[in-house]
């Protein structure tokens, strides 16, 4: 098992402070769900750094919904926002068959 703490920053040398919902990785890139965003980090450079290391974060793209959940195969990234119909509520929740609630209202092509 590899145990690694690593510092992404913003920009700037902001340190990231967002809570992360999930991570996916597509490409050369990794993407953390986190807030009304998607972050992005070249995948190099998680693969190459060591203990305490800092990465930066590429690039962030707005989302139309407050990321809690990513999933991201060769062409596109979905992101899905948490909802279990009792506590917490989204505004476009969707219940799958076996009565669970999700809600994957964004979905970005990062291939053309």
């Amino acid at each position: 098992m590899y145990d690694c703490s690593l510092r992404c920053f913003v920009e700037s040398g902001k340190d990231f402070t967002g809570h992360s919902g999930g991570i996916a990785i597509s490409g050369d890139n990794a993407y953390i769900a986190s807030g009304d965003n998607i972050y992005a980090i070249p995948l190099a450079s998680l693969l190459n750094a060591e203990n305490r290391d800092c990465v930066s974060i590429s690039k962030i793209v707005p989302v139309n919904n407050d990321a809690s959940f990513i999933y991201a195969d060769e062409d596109y990234i979905y992101v899905g926002e948490y909802h279990d119909g009792k506590s917490i509520f989204t505004d476009h929740p969707y219940e799958t068959p076996d009565g669970k609630y999700h809600a994957i209202n964004s979905f970005l092509q990062i291939r053309s």
